[in-house]
């Protein structure tokens, strides 16, 4: 269903009250679900996050503002006026023309729903890839169906299941000992070095989808990625939800430094090995929370959607939205799912891919395969930047 458009105006004044006024846009059609009084009913906190995110970046406004509103607006389109007092505001805004004409500041944004969507967004494998980016820039993930061919997913179930019978559930500890352990969970199975099971897990770095998606979402800011890692994700019967988290804060120091306009480093996809429904424990995800301007924001109840797959489907996510496993709630049925994930070449990957394989083992892979697993060096061009991973000074290639 297509949002309604409307317009609104807000004003902030002295005492920190919104004043809004909202008309429909003339060439809506009104809903017909809407009563005459929606209007009158419009939460006000929904403003406050509202301004928040579209203030001018050299005009913010006090944090008590957001922190304390951070309601969802309702679910509609906007074309927003604002106009703030800087007397109101914790910092003065610089003086420049427009604002020395006048005692308030005056913008105009318009911009796309904020309320998360009920449901991810599904597409199949041969949805163009703009349009698949384009949702993954809008919502932070999406469902990309049969993304994987049957037979690979097959292949790698077979090695995944052989595997997970010698791993002791919860053993899994993030190298953070009791801390990771716990953010596993104890009926959580994890493991990784999936080259080492089959070949199949080759084949699936080479996915033309998923490397382009891969080279739109990293190659912007860096001259080459490798794998973070590729891990077999098995919830047992029990398991409560996983905590929330951003994949992206694997690199803190980085990304808490830059947020919320932290360049994308690092793109994930959880792929199904069986079917993966919300009963057993699909992937929770918070759409829209890649944009959130706080970045230690986790709310208890915060509104999640489950991303369910069917076998060689995959939830392909940014790494700044919020996310985490399902809670299985059966008795006897195992969430049967993977994850892999690229990050950019001048980062450390979580997973030590380089010392998994040997050179010879890597001969008959592509050149892509020999380079996610760290096999090649890192070359930053057209970027600015060092050559990284280097061997005797020169390329790994080189030798």
């Amino acid at each position: 269903m297509s949002p309604s458009v409307l317009l609104r105006s807000v004003t902030v004044t002295k005492d920190m009250h919104v004043q809004t006024r909202r008309r429909r846009r003339p060439e809506a059609a009104p809903s017909s679900s809407e009563s005459p009084n929606s209007d009158n009913r419009e939460d006000s906190r929904a403003d406050f996050r509202l301004l928040h995110s579209l203030r001018p970046t050299n005009y913010p406004l006090p944090s008590v503002w957001h922190l304390s509103r951070c309601q969802d607006i309702s679910p509609c389109a906007t074309h927003t006026q604002v106009s703030i007092h800087p007397t109101d505001c914790a910092q003065s805004a610089p003086q420049d023309k427009a604002s020395a004409k006048s005692d308030r500041v005056l913008w105009d944004h318009y911009t796309p729903a904020m309320t998360p969507p009920t449901a991810l967004e599904r597409r199949p494998a041969s949805t163009p890839l703009d349009e698949i980016l384009s949702i993954l820039d809008r919502d932070g993930g999406l469902v990309i169906e049969g993304m994987f061919t049957r037979d690979l997913i097959d292949a790698i179930r077979r090695a995944a299941d052989q595997r997970a019978d010698l791993i002791e559930p919860g053993s899994a500890t993030q190298g953070l000992g009791e801390d990771g352990a716990a953010f596993v969970g104890t009926n959580t199975t994890r493991f990784s070095s999936l080259g080492k099971l089959t070949p199949a897990y080759f084949d699936m770095l080479d996915n033309e989808l998923f490397a382009s998606i891969a080279d739109a979402v990293l190659l912007p800011t860096c001259g080459s990625y490798w794998v973070n890692t590729a891990q077999v994700m098995y919830i047992g019967p029990g398991e409560p939800a996983q905590v929330l988290h951003r994949d992206g804060n694997n690199w803190w120091e980085f990304v808490s430094r830059t947020w919320p306009d932290s360049p994308e480093v690092t793109i994930s996809a959880m792929i199904g090995l069986s079917d993966v429904t919300e009963e057993v424990g699909a992937t929770r995800v918070v759409p829209g929370s890649h944009r959130w301007s706080e970045l230690q924001r986790f709310e208890d109840d915060v509104e999640t959607v489950p991303a369910e797959l069917g076998p060689g489907d995959a939830l392909v996510y940014s790494g700044k939205v919020l996310h985490g496993g399902g809670a299985n709630q059966t008795a006897d049925r195992t969430r049967r799912a993977m994850h892999l994930s690229f990050v950019a070449g001048w980062l450390t990957p979580e997973e030590s891919s380089a010392i998994d394989y040997t050179t010879e083992e890597l001969a008959e892979q592509s050149p892509r395969v020999q380079r996610l697993l760290g096999h090649r060096s890192y070359d930053p061009r057209p970027h600015r930047g060092g050559g990284l991973w280097l061997k005797q000074v020169k390329a790994i290639e080189e030798n």
